[in-house]
């Protein structure tokens, strides 16, 4: 009677840890050496495309020229300048690059951290990470290379501040990180919900 009695408890005591499981639940895809290799590899070529570009900009364009090169006509022009402000020239009038310059570093390790402590639920968001990451960087090293961020592009179709490929990359990140959040998030709700309304099958 006594066994009888803990079979049963034993019985609803399994019941209820598989429906309890962990592994029911959406957990963050794991990294494979092969995959923190990619994305230090990206990292490192988005740096240097930055500070290529920057260098370049800087090589042909310090000092000023009369009038600006046009890359795209209407669109897209080169205007070299030297900004101690944040992003898109954000508070340029202010000489705050020692503030923001240990702010962009304090953010990057933060996203870093993020990303290493596999917060990240996707490969996607792993990317965006990573391109974050890579634009910050390229900036911080002006930052604290020159005490300010050389900016070049200039968008000639709006009202725009300069800007460099470093802010590029950082809003691209920004936006493909957007895109993991409620897209890819509404997508793995609709796999859940799909799962969970699954029709069961009982063995007679």
């Amino acid at each position: 009677m006594s066994g009888s009695a803990t079979s049963r408890s034993g019985h609803a005591g399994s019941g209820k840890t598989s429906c309890d499981t962990p592994s029911d639940q959406p957990r963050a895809p794991e990294m494979t050496r092969r995959a923190w290799v990619g994305l230090l590899i990206l990292v490192v070529l988005l740096v240097a495309a930055d500070q290529a570009t920057k260098g370049v900009a800087q090589a042909y364009l310090d000092p000023p020229l009369l009038q600006d090169p046009v890359v795209i006509p209407g669109v897209l022009s080169l205007s070299y300048h030297r900004n101690p402000g944040g992003p898109f020239s954000w508070l340029a009038q202010y000489q705050w690059s020692w503030v923001l310059g240990p702010l962009s570093l304090v953010a990057t390790v933060a996203v870093v951290w993020w990303l290493v402590s596999s917060q990240v639920r996707s490969r996607l968001e792993a990317v965006a990470c990573a391109v974050i990451v890579g634009g910050a960087v390229g900036n911080i090293i002006d930052r604290l290379w020159l005490g300010a961020v050389r900016d070049f592009l200039k968008l000639t179709c709006i009202r725009w501040p300069v800007f460099n490929l470093a802010d590029v990359f950082i809003c691209v990140g920004v936006a493909l990180l957007l895109w993991g959040f409620f897209v890819a998030d509404s997508k793995r709700s609709a796999e859940a919900h799909a799962t969970t309304h699954k029709p069961s099958t009982t063995a007679d």
